[in-house]
């Protein structure tokens, strides 16, 4: 058997078309070794791959004229070799199958060298793969998924074993992503326990060690699809949350009825995001309270007071941030407090207030500077003119550079990109 799959394309065509005229000759010698492109093949090599070639590739006629050939020469075909080379054409059409999809106009170059119609593709690929390779159907079903066969109308119902049975043979993140996704089991912490079953039952004329392996290798593809299940459910919570701030709609009822989404199912989804991403959460109240406050500001001394309990971007809020908030009032933010607030968060706020009051007292007081140079100054005096914040408030600005804040770092950004996204009103 010659190794023809080693070769590639162009030149396996060259050889078959040498083959054919040596086959036809008259003047042919079967004694004699022919070298065709760098390939030694005796002369029955050379008839069984004629036989192929008509076979597959050739019309009627010429099928028709062939075999009465082979039946005057009383040649004998070597039927193992020529259904080697039927099935090799048949990895080539797999291939084009993998490589391509549902290309249709490359199909249609591809099956007129292949001499293939374009509609039974996959059948052909199903008798590589399962009548050849000897895979599973099923085994078959989940190839022609990976390569874009997502509109296949057959149900799979894929036992757990086969799942197993097919991890063990995918090694790359995504395609243990996909096979799982594929399955439809929902694999979660309790379903490490099914592996060992699994092992026992059809790993039995393993080793102790390949056993273990196999094991190992399972569990760790089960603890990546949990990892990115988990990944993946938090990414969409955040996006219904992110397309509700993105949205003009300021009630969360409205939003849920438009949207075909049930209020219990989004609430749920906020109240998670409040611990894996806190800036999100933000911007979700900020959207809330506005839609709660529409006819006053009142919405943004509500979230002052929630920043004042729970920080800020993982920072207190200090004065730059109060005084951004044009027209800001001490006196507005503790009314608010008390009518929103439970006891000990407005203690919180009240202790607030007291402490920034003292350290106006404290600005009041000369500080030396000197350290700060010109250029820091002329950038903090363009930020204070940009928000319309005091000067007074220098000492401020400086405590923040040294701590790393950037002076942009504002709740009145926050907020107003936020109000801002659909509609064109501006709280600075």
């Amino acid at each position: 058997m010659h190794m023809l799959e080693s070769v590639d394309l162009e030149r396996r065509l060259s050889i078959y078309s040498k083959c054919i005229f040596i086959a036809v000759n008259k003047g042919y010698s079967k004694d004699v070794m022919y070298n065709l492109e760098g390939i030694e093949f005796s002369y029955y090599d050379i008839v069984n791959i004629c036989h192929y070639v008509i076979d597959v590739y050739g019309n009627e006629s010429e099928k028709k004229k062939y075999k009465d050939l082979y039946e005057n020469m009383d040649i004998i075909i070597d039927r193992d070799y020529v259904k080697k080379l039927y099935y090799d054409r048949l990895g080539y059409i797999y291939e084009i199958k993998k490589n391509y999809g549902n290309d249709k106009n490359i199909l249609k170059k591809k099956a007129k060298i292949f001499k293939f119609n374009v509609s039974d593709i996959n059948k052909l690929c199903y008798e590589y793969i399962v009548d050849y390779l000897k895979f599973d159907k099923l085994e078959y079903e989940w190839f022609m998924y990976l390569i874009g066969k997502k509109n296949c109308n057959v149900k799979v119902n894929m036992s757990f074993s086969m799942l197993l049975e097919l991890l063990c043979k995918f090694d790359s993140e995504e395609d243990i992503i996909d096979l799982i996704n594929y399955s439809g089991y929902n694999i979660c912490n309790s379903s490490y326990s099914k592996i060992d079953s699994y092992i026992d039952s059809y790993c039995s004329d393993k080793s102790e060690l390949e056993k273990e392996e196999i094991s190992k290798s399972l569990k760790e593809k089960f603890a990546l699809y949990i990892k990115y299940n988990n990944k993946n459910k938090v990414i969409n919570k955040e996006e219904s949350i992110r397309d509700f701030i993105d949205s003009n709609y300021y009630s969360v009822t409205d939003y849920c009825r438009d949207n075909d989404l049930k209020v219990n199912t989004f609430c749920t989804r906020a109240k998670s995001i409040s611990k894996t991403n806190r800036k999100l959460y933000d911007r979700y109240l900020i959207k809330i309270n506005k839609g709660y406050n529409s006819e006053s500001d009142s919405y943004i001394y509500r979230m002052l007071c929630y920043w004042i309990v729970s920080g800020f971007n993982n920072r207190e809020i200090d004065l730059l941030d109060l005084f951004s908030i044009k027209g800001f009032s001490f006196n507005k933010l503790e009314n608010v407090a008390i009518n929103c607030l439970n006891r000990k968060e407005f203690l919180i706020v009240s202790e607030y207030i007291q402490k920034c009051n003292n350290q106006l007292k404290e600005l009041l007081v000369k500080r030396d500077n000197s350290y700060v140079n010109e250029k820091t100054i002329s950038y903090i005096k363009d930020k204070f003119y940009k928000y319309d914040i005091d000067f007074s408030l220098l000492n401020v600005a400086i405590d923040r550079l040294n701590k790393g804040i950037e002076l942009d770092d504002l709740v009145i950004n926050m907020i107003n990109e936020v109000v801002n996204n659909k509609c064109k009103e501006k709280v600075l």
